[in-house]
């Protein structure tokens, strides 16, 4: 599928695009996925500085900032590193992220 990647922007569509997904590097993840709405994909996820020098609380507290965010607004989310992985970024780091994710991004039916 086509992708956009946005940087920091929530108002960038007015109207919805069907059939893509977007990539996005924004600290609203949430306000994003509802204006785009559940028939576009979108990507996002903490800063690669968090993943990559982050404590493990810091990585923990903003994968479930994104999360509780995101979840009660859209169901067409991906979270993954927000844009890509520095170098040096510690596997233990992303596993926190991952296992974060596994806590805490359950969709309610």
């Amino acid at each position: 599928p086509l992708q956009i990647k946005l940087a920091g922007l929530s108002k960038i569509l007015t109207y919805l695009v069907i059939g893509i997904s977007i990539v996005i590097f924004a600290l609203q993840h949430g306000k994003i996925c509802s204006e785009l709405g559940d028939p576009v994909l979108v990507y996002g996820g903490p800063r690669i500085d968090i993943l990559k020098s982050g404590t493990a609380e810091e990585i923990e507290n903003e994968t479930r900032r994104i999360l509780e965010d995101v979840v009660p607004v859209s169901k067409s989310f991906v979270i993954r590193d927000a844009n890509n992985l520095a170098p040096g970024t510690s596997p233990e780091n992303i596993q926190i992220m991952y296992d974060t994710v596994k806590k805490y991004g359950i969709y309610k039916k």
